[in-house]
């Protein structure tokens, strides 16, 4: 037990090590700006997510003094590296067994859907870290009987669906799981579930307010505005192939094949447990597997899942070593750990490298392939700062603006240092999509009679368009990023002048 232990001392290390290199290092993602840019318009609600993501970027670039890559991700570093203490902290109350809870510990730093939470800014970290801490408050609540932890849990419930909306899917589990237990399905007739639902609900309100002020916004995105229902066999395939994606060919059969063992295989004591963990699991799965079925969904939709499935698969393996599923986990784990390390390895020397490469010296193919790659990971070092060059050398005022028709708003706003950065056809345009985020922060009359730089990374919008927009607009010289004469990324750029009024237009 004593070397287990010592084990699992030195993966977590490394774990975090590693993933406060790779924030460091890894270049900000332009959904990672999308919340930055958030933040600088505080709200209680934004129309693709909750706010806690903004209020946790807010909060560090605030105490910081400091909107640096590294001090916009440090949220996301601690909640990842405190997620997987919470891990085993759960897996401890669940079977009060140091060897369970090592090896829960060791199978979720080994699945990447878990591993790589903590590493950049997206509401996936802050869901995580208070949906565990639920699940443990929880525990608690049911194993002691205390108000206090069952009130706790509650604000533990509601500021995970301040996170994310997913997080609804633990109430239907956690009902599901008292509903089945001979031991605590006694709670169903006492006050302290509900008085935790209402608290969850009560920490969550001013969310649900924006959303009732904005007629329902969110909600009407996330349930169907961007999806387009279509059942396909193609898209099952899909959500089969992101779950691998999510537990790597070495650990899918193992955390996936524990779900369908019966309870009645481990111990009298641990069999409520664990099933709480199955139920929490496959809550997740089978709704996205069937979510999955008639629209597009990616591979951390499912991250409640794993956490759950990999103490499950812990206590299993601890009880039933000698089972087939369980003989060669210990390989399984140990391989799956050293392939992730490895490749964050890769991924921290080969992005330093990446950028100072010289495609011209690597061969037209290859060359071509490494400056698209610069010009996406890099390039908007480049674009923020020759855009803000364009504003000055046109107008001397400081009203003037960015404007744009992409969603690339964030990340342009946080390299230029141009506060915002103003998607036009986000604010304008009557549809919902993920584009028009802006519509509620920034008031469309408090632009007019503004000028400024426009740019697009389309052939569109033309001159007319334009017009429709704008008094006056000058086309000039366009942006453009080479490899070999080729142009690998091009955009137009218009001076315009005297936005018009939605009356004018």
């Amino acid at each position: 037990m004593a070397r287990l232990s010592a084990v699992c001392v030195f993966v977590y290390v490394v774990n975090v090590g590693l993933r406060i290199s790779l924030a460091v290092t890894f270049p900000l993602l332009y959904k990672e700006a999308s919340f930055w840019e958030w933040s600088q318009f505080p709200q209680t609600g934004y129309l693709r997510h909750p706010p806690l993501v903004t209020w946790i970027i807010h909060f560090f670039t605030w105490a910081f003094s400091d909107d640096s890559r590294t001090v916009l991700r440090l949220g996301s570093v601690i909640l990842g590296a405190v997620s997987f203490l919470q891990i085993r902290s759960l897996a401890a109350r669940l079977f009060g067994d140091p060897d369970v809870a090592n090896w829960s510990l060791l199978i979720a730093i080994s699945l990447p859907v878990v591993s790589c939470v903590g590493i950049v800014m997206l509401p996936d970290a802050p869901l995580l870290f208070f949906h565990l801490l639920f699940l443990n408050l929880f525990v608690t609540a049911l194993q002691q009987g205390s108000q206090k932890s069952w009130l706790l849990a509650g604000v533990a419930l509601g500021l995970a669906l301040l996170s994310k909306l997913m997080a609804v899917l633990t109430v239907p589990a956690i009902v599901l799981f008292l509903l089945w237990s001979p031991t605590y399905r006694h709670w169903l007739r006492r006050k302290e579930p509900y008085g935790a639902l209402a608290v969850a609900l009560f920490v969550f309100s001013p969310f649900l307010y924006w959303n009732y002020t904005n007629e329902w916004a969110t909600f009407r995105f996330q349930l169907w505005s961007r999806h387009e229902p279509s059942f396909a066999f193609s898209k099952l395939l899909e959500v089969a192939f992101e779950q691998l994606l999510d537990s790597t060919p070495f650990m899918l059969i193992p955390v996936l094949g524990v779900l369908c063992i019966s309870s009645s295989r481990l111990p009298a004591k641990w069999r409520e447990g664990y099933v709480l963990l199955k139920i929490q699991s496959l809550s997740v799965l089978i709704f996205f597997l069937a979510a999955g079925s008639v629209t597009e969904t990616h591979p951390h939709w499912t991250l409640l899942a794993y956490p759950s499935a990999a103490i499950a698969l812990a206590a299993f393996y601890v009880s039933c070593p000698s089972h087939f599923l369980n003989r060669p986990l210990r390989i399984l784990t140990t391989t799956s750990l050293s392939v992730l390390t490895l490749l964050a390895c890769v991924v921290i020397v080969s992005i330093g490298s990446l950028k100072d490469l010289d495609p011209a010296r690597l061969g037209p193919s290859f060359g071509k392939r490494v400056a698209k790659a610069q010009q996406t990971l890099f390039g908007w070092q480049e674009l923020g700062p020759a855009l803000n060059r364009r504003l000055e050398e046109s107008f001397d005022n400081e009203t003037s603006l960015l404007f744009t028709d992409t969603d690339y708003t964030g990340i342009v706003a946080y390299h230029s240092g141009s506060q915002p950065v103003v998607n036009l056809h986000g604010l304008t345009d009557g549809e919902e999509s993920t584009n028009n985020s802006q519509r509620y922060y920034i008031d469309l009359r408090t632009l007019v009679g503004r000028s400024g730089i426009f740019f697009s990374e389309k052939q569109r919008p033309t001159e007319q368009i334009l017009r429709e927009w704008f008094e006056e607009i000058e086309e000039l010289e366009p942006i453009q990023f080479r490899y070999q004469e080729r142009v690998i990324v091009y955009y137009r750029v218009f001076r315009v002048a005297n936005f018009k009024s939605s009356q004018n237009r």
